[in-house]
């Protein structure tokens, strides 16, 4: 199981970046960290599109939301809040018949139906509570919820508009996941961490 701990501030009260690369690719970064005097907190936001080498272009976008609100009750507690909110949209050349790739009839960057393709959602809200006791010892809860949705576009013949592939063959998942951590770092008990899960598809 892997716990990943999410940034509390960031050093800069701004942050923006841009980035731009071949195939359409381009990539932007903004971030707002403010100051409180008992509080750690940021908000960003991460934007991808890229096109891909491929002759039917991806038209991959992804937009990431990503933000925590740290409040310190004392200087040796604590209680956070935090999110996470994304999409992704791509269409995709699929598989290809190698054959017709081995014949000339096909590129290896060609495609079979244009619309080919999927959208991703994704969306995470967290809780999280922690103690530095007087022993030098943590105790840390962590809770959160977890729901994620795909869906995905794919046909067997060149359909001529996006409209008319809506009667292609499409299939879809949906996932609930809630979590309750307690970690505890104590006597011997170090590095001890209780997990309370379910999850729903």
């Amino acid at each position: 199981m892997a716990h990943i701990r999410l940034k509390e501030t960031l050093p800069n009260l701004f942050t923006a970046r841009l980035q731009g690369g071949s195939f359409g690719a381009v990539r932007a970064f903004v971030a707002y960290s403010p100051q409180f005097d008992r509080a750690d907190s940021f908000i960003a936001y991460e934007g991808t599109h890229t096109d891909g080498p491929f002759i039917s272009p991806l038209r991959y976008q992804r937009d990431n939301v990503t933000g925590n609100y740290t409040w310190h009750i004392s200087e040796k507690e604590s209680l956070g809040f935090k999110l996470n909110f994304g999409r992704n949209d791509f269409f995709s050349s699929g598989q290809i018949p190698l054959d017709l790739v081995a014949d000339g009839q096909l590129d290896r960057f060609g495609y079979v139906d244009p619309f080919d393709g999927g959208r991703v959602r994704l969306g995470t809200l967290g809780i999280y509570y922690r103690r530095d006791l007087a022993s030098g010892d943590i105790f840390k809860v962590d809770g959160f919820l977890t729901r994620n949705s795909g869906r995905e576009r794919s046909g067997v013949f060149p359909m001529r508009s996006p409209r008319h592939s809506k009667g292609r063959c499409r299939s879809a998942a949906y996932s609930q996941f809630a979590q309750l951590l307690l970690t505890i770092n104590s006597g011997l008990m170090r590095d001890v961490t209780i997990n309370f899960g379910c999850s729903r598809s």
